[in-house]
């Protein structure tokens, strides 16, 4: 069976390496690490890591792969930070922190600066809590819109990278705009605005992966355009 650390390199390499050496390197990878697997797993994670970040540095100073590399970072970090924010909303039992009054007026992005939710990563990124908190119907219906409108217009009026990044932006910050409109128009009670604020941060972790996928994929295609 594939280890998890091995998937993750393996994805990472796909996404940074070149197509014209991606296969050789990932199959003597996966040869070399099922040989230290057998008899130390600490020590055959170790090597894995220790070459993944030699062959990474090695392709990361052409700037395509920089930003390829730079997207994937940053939608990784984003995940995991609004994971755990998203498993803080549902089974943090912190008083202090709720009674804060950024819960009501729309910010609620100031809870990623209280020590609280840093101490509270730890259990949540051992994946104790599952991921029934990550499933929303009215998030994968924006998701699924602003994704397609995203191809449309990409299809229609062929964007470049940058614009690109713009205005996948644009759509993923959308919802934390409006709702930040709507908690200023509306005075809600602190019970009610859970299940906008879980619809804002789901948004951004279904959206995100999507757009970054998309963007990999367009430079890449630049890539191949520009021999580089």
């Amino acid at each position: 069976m594939t280890s998890a650390s091995l998937k993750i390199a393996k994805w990472l390499l796909d996404v940074i390496l070149p197509s014209k050496v991606k296969d050789d390197i990932l199959g003597d990878l996966e040869e070399e690490y099922s040989h230290y697997m057998a008899t130390d797993v600490g020590k055959a994670n170790c090597w894995l890591w220790h070459q993944v970040l030699l062959t990474c540095s090695r392709y990361l100073f052409i700037s395509t792969r920089l930003l390829i590399a730079l997207a994937v970072c940053v939608t990784l970090c984003v995940l995991a930070l609004f994971y755990t924010a998203l498993a803080f909303l549902s089974y943090a039992d912190t008083p202090l922190v709720y009674g804060k009054s950024y819960w009501l007026s729309g910010s609620a992005n100031m809870l990623f600066f209280e020590a609280a939710f840093w101490h509270f990563a730890a259990e949540a990124i051992d994946g104790r809590f599952g991921i029934d908190f990550l499933i929303d119907f009215r998030a994968v219906l924006y998701t699924v819109l602003m994704f397609t409108l995203l191809q449309v217009i990409d299809k229609k009026y062929p964007l470049s990278v940058a614009q690109f990044i713009a205005v996948s932006i644009a759509f993923i910050l959308l919802p934390h705009i409006c709702l930040f409109f709507y908690f200023q128009m509306y005075n809600l009670v602190l019970h009610q605005t859970g299940p906008y604020i879980a619809l804002m941060w789901l948004s951004t972790m279904y959206l995100l992966p999507i757009c970054s996928y998309r963007l990999v994929s367009k430079l890449h295609e630049h890539a191949r355009q520009y021999g580089m």
